[in-house]
Parts: structure tokens; sequence; C-alpha cells
């Protein structure tokens, strides 16, 4: 069965590191890297930490655990009848869907935008 996740975040990589061995799973993620720690990216900015403790996993682990990482992709739209989302990178079929985008504070949403276009510019560099 496909489980197709949306996001890989906390969530959504759990998620995927759990069941990889009952689902062919894949994870797509508008995010331009595989899984890090948020918090600690203002300390690898600082240069206070190595990229290496940044990144929990690298895209080589999700490639030994047979996960298809997509990366840099925009899920715009599910078609529940067709079990197909589509994305920016094309359509992704599925048998199982899970939504994992995470959460915005909606008081917050310009600051989220621009807060996510700074972290997406600056994980550009890494």
């Amino acid at each position: 069965m496909r489980l197709l996740i949306v996001g890989n975040g906390p969530a959504g990589f759990s998620l995927a590191k759990e069941l990889y061995n009952d689902f062919e799973v894949e994870i797509l993620d508008r995010e331009c890297a595989p899984y890090y720690n948020k918090p600690m990216l203002s300390h690898y900015i600082a240069g206070l930490i190595d990229r290496e403790k940044l990144f929990m996993y690298s895209e080589e682990w999700y490639e030994e655990k047979g996960i298809k990482l997509r990366l840099g992709v925009n899920a715009r739209r599910v078609d529940i009848s067709s079990k197909r989302v589509i994305a920016d990178g094309g359509s992704f079929d599925y048998d199982i869907l899970v939504l994992a985008t995470g959460a915005v504070v909606l008081g917050d949403i310009k600051k989220s935008i621009e807060m996510e276009r700074m972290i997406k510019e600056s994980l550009q560099f890494i």
C-alpha cells in the first residue's frame, strides 16, 4: 500500500520512520532540505554548531529505508475520488494520505510567511 505524507516536519517524519517497513512511503515537502532541527537553525546560521548537528537524518537514510522524499514540492490540491495529490512537481497517487503540514498561528500569518521565506533562503546556503 502507498502511504503519501504531505509534510516532513516532526509528525510526518515520525510517521514515515515508524511505518516504512509496512508501507511504500512517499513524502512531499515544500522545504528544500530533509528533516532538520528547526530550533537549532539559528545556532547553525550563527556558526555555533556544525551542519551535522542540524540534520537528524541524511537523504541517504531515506533512500536506504525505501522512503521516497520529494523536496521543494508544494501540494496544491487533493483529488479524493482518484486518490491523487496535485502538486507543483506533478501528481502523486496514494492509498492512504496523511496531511502533516504543521500549524500556523493565525494572528501572525504575515510574519510566518516572512519567516518561512527567510528559512528557505538560509537553507540554500547549507
